[in-house]
């Protein structure tokens, strides 16, 4: 499959040269914001998945993956820096084989006035998680656990965490696969699905496994079904994350949340079909889907947690999947992307939610080499400030970079 579809990219590239005759590889459309580019001469950078803000408390620096140009995930290490805005110097985090083009490393900060940082290492051929803390300029180990992370509570006392191997063998690019699979022969196992880790005490236990997830959907039992996405809502008190299931023809997906400890179940539209993409908590109970309902087709959708609506609020003005995030400051706007379209251009925008007028604020040319698992989506990031947003590209031929910065 993932053959085919680099024999496909090939052919676009053809295309798109005829295409794309005379168009910039980036376009700065909107006059509000300002432009700069991170990129290393001879090397890979990006920031990871869209839902991490990369951003210190000062909006100074911003934390990145950096590897060889021609690196592998698994096979060869990802450096994990500090890259500062303004002096443009890095400083060195650690080195870890636990990344993927997606997701990165789950590399993040846990505590900006700390100065405390996290991602997914490898741990005695084992994949992990590491905790650092930034001292006079440098970084020192605090702790190290003996699971991989795919989100923190918001205090970092607990976290949640997954099946990165499953993950990585039906999704390639978002998983790890140096990452152990016990289940692989069984479609919906009872002993893996969603874990909560006591960060203090090195524990962790399933909570939710994937067979009760697909009895709580009424969905088929015939299916390979997996878990990813999983996210706090701002307080931790409740977790959103997603069903995937996988028929051999086609995927479906489902939005479920729980309390931590596993309880109070609830599940987006069960009773009709649906596909769920991309998520933002918007509040506590408020949660923004990107997902395709069978009788109101694809759209951003408002839901309110644990009550299913006879109509869900569909936001106006998207009719593209992307990557949403609720606008800092002002939860009526979004922040969000688009995929390639015919030019192979991304946009990164803002959309009003109330009025569904949209302000796209750069366009990037994403070339057909970067697909399948190494597909380069833009996941636009909001600053802490709401003052800079970084999204990832690929428009001058190699992964890199770009900061928008709100005019004053």
């Amino acid at each position: 499959m993932l053959y085919m579809d680099h024999i496909k990219a090939l052919l676009r590239l053809r295309l798109q040269k005829i295409k794309r005759f005379g168009r910039a590889e980036f376009q700065l459309i909107s006059q509000n914001w300002n432009y700069q580019h991170i990129g290393i001469p001879g090397k890979q950078v990006f920031a990871g998945y869209y839902d991490f803000s990369p951003f210190s408390a000062d909006d100074d620096q911003i934390l990145l993956h950096v590897i060889g140009q021609t690196s592998q995930p698994a096979a060869d290490a990802a450096e994990l820096v500090v890259f500062d805005l303004s002096s443009r110097e890095t400083i060195p985090i650690a080195d870890t084989r636990i990344w993927s083009w997606q997701l990165g490393a789950r590399l993040c900060w846990l505590d900006r006035k700390r100065g405390l940082v996290a991602a997914n290492t490898e741990q005695n051929s084992c994949v992990g998680s590491s905790i650092w803390s930034q001292k006079n300029n440098k970084f020192e180990l605090e702790k190290q656990l003996s699971f991989p992370v795919f989100d923190w509570s918001n205090d970092a006392k607990k976290a949640c965490s997954l099946n990165f191997s499953r993950l990585e063998q039906q999704r390639p690019g978002y998983g790890y696969s140096l990452a152990v699979e016990n289940t692989e022969n069984d479609m919906m196992p009872e002993d893996d699905g969603v874990f909560l880790v006591d960060v203090e005490h090195n524990k962790k236990h399933l909570v939710f496994s994937i067979a009760e997830a697909v009895r709580l959907c009424g969905l088929p039992t015939n299916c390979y079904y997996y878990i990813n996405h999983l996210c706090w809502n701002p307080s931790s008190t409740r977790l959103l994350f997603f069903l995937v299931g996988n028929n051999g023809e086609s995927r479906f997906s489902r939005a479920i949340t729980i309390n931590p400890d596993g309880s109070d179940a609830w599940v987006w539209e069960p009773n009709q079909a649906v596909s769920v993409s991309h998520y933002s908590w918007k509040s506590d109970n408020e949660i923004i889907l990107t997902a395709t309902l069978a009788n109101q087709g694809f759209g951003y959708y408002l839901l309110t947690d644990k009550h299913n609506q006879a109509h869900t609020p569909r936001v106006q003005g998207l009719s593209e999947d992307g990557h949403p995030s609720v606008s800092v400051g002002n939860s009526e706007k979004i922040l969000t992307d688009t995929y390639p379209d015919n030019f192979g251009e991304q946009s990164v925008m803002l959309v009003d939610t109330t009025s569904g007028v949209q302000e796209i604020l750069a366009r990037f040319y994403s070339p057909p080499q970067y697909v399948a698992d190494k597909k380069c989506d833009l996941h636009p990031r909001w600053s802490i400030s709401g003052k800079k947003i970084c999204v990832d590209t690929c428009f001058i031929g190699q992964r890199g970079v770009s900061v928008l910065t709100l005019i004053s």
